[in-house]
């Protein structure tokens, strides 16, 4: 399946960059290509730029809703220990700021060891419509507070942001 993912994911980011090259909000942000998103095995699926954040940088990022229904939240795995200032591209070729929070925990490995490590994912509450693409811009600078681990069980899905 990873192997089939990844063929076809080159023709999608293609399509993706062809319809980006045609906006002239991201043309004068002077954004460049997309890169796609690879499956590294059956159920994981790493994306750009979560191992490539620096201390103060800003990073553009197409987010594509092929459903039948429209979702209000997006969600991109990122590493602890960064702040994040959300955009989206609204219709009329402006960037406005969007409601979003960074959850993190600890994961724990399945290796011999169980290892643990800090997870972040960034929630954003940016809708994306149906069969449509939203372009958010994340500001990133490195945070001056340590992480605060948050816990969570399986009842837990009714947080707010």
């Amino acid at each position: 399946m990873a192997e089939a993912y990844n063929a076809t994911n080159s023709v999608y980011a293609s399509y993706i960059n062809k319809i980006a090259k045609d906006n002239d909000a991201l043309s004068e942000a002077g954004v460049g290509e997309f890169k796609g998103c690879t499956m590294t095995d059956d159920t994981h699926i790493s994306c750009y730029p979560y191992d490539d954040f620096s201390e103060s940088d800003t990073w553009y990022m197409a987010i594509h809703n092929p459903s039948i229904f429209s979702h209000k939240y997006s969600f991109i795995d990122v590493p602890a220990g960064y702040d994040f200032k959300v955009q989206r591209l609204g219709d009329d070729g402006t960037w406005s700021d969007e409601v979003s929070d960074v959850f993190t925990y600890t994961r724990t490995m399945d290796d011999t060891e169980s290892t643990q490590y800090q997870y972040s994912t960034l929630i954003m509450k940016s809708e994306v419509r149906v069969y449509d693409v939203t372009y958010i811009k994340l500001e990133v600078t490195k945070s001056t507070e340590t992480p605060k681990i948050q816990t969570h069980t399986s009842q837990d899905r009714d947080f707010k942001i």
